[in-house]
């Protein structure tokens, strides 16, 4: 039974007067013990409330910062990604320039035609890769490596490489570039 129930709103009829003071004295006591209890029940609902607004704002605060992360953690996974690639282009360069200076003077001149024709094979193909990014970035309307970036989502300084000839990409950028230029990755390969 609750506390609203032990009330009674009318006195019992056999009461003398003192016992009516003294009725009306303890009715009055338990109504504001009752109300101090309501209050107390109140003032906990309002901190429950907040505590809950705290944690809620901390969740969505928490999971923005978790977006953010993923966001940065996956643009330093590929700008890691082109800078191996290059570091592993420009080792294959310091190999391959290593290991001519290597070869001896008679080697050289039995070698020579076949280097000169992977030279050519390469030079043609690098070329063919040019001329297919240069068209179709122009077709696009792109006129600048951050525009490329952005549209690709390949880091704007690998983009200058790619651009300027020192780096022949391999062949998961090349397919990434031509499916952001919408193209056919056969175009820009020979």
């Amino acid at each position: 039974m609750s506390e609203v129930n032990k009330l009674q709103s009318i006195p019992p009829t056999n009461l003398s007067p003192e016992e009516i003071l003294v009725w009306i004295k303890n009715q009055a006591e338990k109504t504001s013990a009752m109300c101090d209890e309501a209050r107390q029940h109140w003032e906990r609902l309002q901190n429950y409330h907040k505590n809950v607004a705290e944690l809620m704002s901390e969740l969505v605060a928490l999971e923005k910062k978790q977006g953010d992360n993923r966001d940065a953690i996956q643009e330093i996974a590929e700008a890691a990604e082109e800078v191996f690639e290059a570091i592993i282009a420009v080792n294959t360069d310091r190999m391959i320039s290593n290991e001519a200076v290597e070869i001896g003077e008679a080697e050289r001149e039995l070698l020579g035609d076949e280097n000169s024709e992977i030279d050519r094979q390469y030079e043609a193909s690098r070329q063919k890769f040019l001329r297919a990014y240069n068209s179709y970035k122009s077709k696009l309307g792109l006129s600048n490596r951050d525009e490329v970036a952005k549209l690709t989502g390949i880091n704007a300084r690998y983009i200058s490489e790619i651009e300027s000839g020192r780096h022949k990409p391999q062949f998961k950028t090349v397919k990434r570039i031509a499916d952001a230029f919408g193209a056919d990755v056969t175009e820009f390969l020979d």
